[in-house]
């Protein structure tokens, strides 16, 4: 959604269930044969994937009052599904990382800067059939919009996620008027796939959905 000259970076989860195929186990992860300057490191307590702007980490309990303060915003609202609360008040961000921090594995990770959380991103896993499939969902705070850093973090998550999830294909379904987020995904290596005509209800309107995805196979 537009506004002036600022974009909406966000786009919304699917509501498959949490597949546990991949387990939680403590581990480092590190990724470095393609981009010797990039380092992910994960573990069962411990997560970062440290980028030019910003980072992406777990959750922390501290963070709830970010999550309010930037989530409680209409026009990241529009772009995501109605779990996502508005207004969103301090006890839907408790709510929220409760839920993260009993997940397993975990799939929804904070995006960070040296100060504070400023937007998530994560991943709803794909079960039976679709077990090797994920559906991507992001949202960045207004102030952080225009600056180039949700094209970052979605690329290099979704590195991340082929291999930490053992994946094959990540897919997201951004409503057809959010530009920005198209522009991600297109600028990520998401490649669009069709239209779901008439997919969504949304804000007292019948909106259509893009889908976008990204094959592991397809990754240079």
């Amino acid at each position: 959604m537009w506004e002036g000259k600022k974009e909406s970076y966000s786009i919304q989860f699917g509501c498959r269930k949490c597949s546990n195929h991949v387990p939680d186990a403590g581990w480092i992860f590190t990724i470095a044969q393609h981009q010797p300057d990039k380092h992910y490191v994960m573990s069962n307590k411990y997560m970062k994937i440290s980028l030019r702007d910003c980072l992406i980490r777990y959750w922390k309990k501290e963070d709830a009052p970010t999550i309010a303060k930037y989530a409680n915003n209409r026009k990241i609202w529009l772009n995501l599904r109605d779990r996502f609360p508005h207004p969103y008040h301090l006890s839907d961000a408790e709510d929220f990382l409760t839920r993260v921090f009993e997940q397993q594995p975990v799939t929804f990770f904070a995006i960070a800067n040296e100060k504070e959380a400023i937007g998530s991103i994560g991943l709803m896993l794909g079960e039976d059939i679709h077990r090797y499939t994920a559906e991507l969902g992001y949202w960045l705070a207004e102030p952080f919009w225009n600056k180039g850093i949700m094209t970052e973090v979605v690329s290099k998550f979704t590195d991340f996620a082929f291999e930490r999830f053992e994946l094959h294909r990540i897919f997201a379904e951004p409503y057809t008027n959010n530009t920005a987020s198209v522009r991600i995904l297109e600028k990520s290596g998401f490649i669009l796939e069709g239209t779901l005509r008439g997919n969504v209800f949304k804000d007292g309107k019948i909106l259509d959905q893009y889908l976008y995805a990204k094959i592991r196979d397809e990754i240079t």
